[in-house]
């Protein structure tokens, strides 16, 4: 089905509203009545405890300290509180790559119980793709991976709330968009 506009899909005929707030770290987006909370935010600077999350291409050779090589892979340094994600194979990569990207970085953060994250969109340009486009996919991808369904689950997990920064405000109007 088609959703209205402003709307989310939230599991087979349901739809929730999605709405723009302006708070005080800058404009985000935030979904109302999902199991998971989290705001995509577009600032200039993140909070001083936000783990800054970096987007990568897979390297010919994977160890330790590279980022993997499969799609949504997160390899976290606690030392610094930086997380690589990786994107896979640059010849590869697609809008699609970072949805399911996205989508794995929700994944992430809540196994992680992340409250707060900072993309920085330096590395968008690696990746021949605009950089407002990245940011729409990654956006919807972790939108989409932070869902969950629990209405009818006897014991229900309560969620971490979190917000993840995108350090770009020009980024807005795709955040909005998602």
């Amino acid at each position: 089905g088609r959703c209205a506009p402003g709307s989310v899909p939230h599991g087979p005929g349901h739809v929730r509203r999605a709405t723009v707030e302006r708070g005080g770290q800058g404009t985000g987006l935030v979904l109302g009545e999902v199991s998971r909370d989290l705001d995509l935010v577009p600032v200039e600077r993140r909070g001083e405890d936000a783990y800054r999350i970096t987007l990568a291409v897979a390297p010919a050779e994977v160890s330790p300290s590279t980022p993997g090589r499969d799609v949504g892979e997160v390899r976290f340094n606690p030392a610094d509180q930086t997380a690589t994600l990786s994107i896979g194979a640059k010849e590869k990569a697609t809008l699609e790559t970072f949805r399911r990207a996205g989508g794995s970085l929700a994944k992430w953060i809540a196994k992680n119980k992340v409250t707060e994250a900072a993309i920085g969109p330096a590395s968008f340009s690696d990746f021949g793709l605009a950089a407002d486009q990245i940011a729409f996919a990654l956006a919807e991808g972790l939108l989409l991976g932070s869902f969950r369904f629990d209405k009818h689950k006897s014991k229900k997990d309560e969620p971490t709330p979190a917000t993840v920064y995108f350090l770009d405000e020009s980024l807005k109007p795709a955040l909005e968009r998602a």
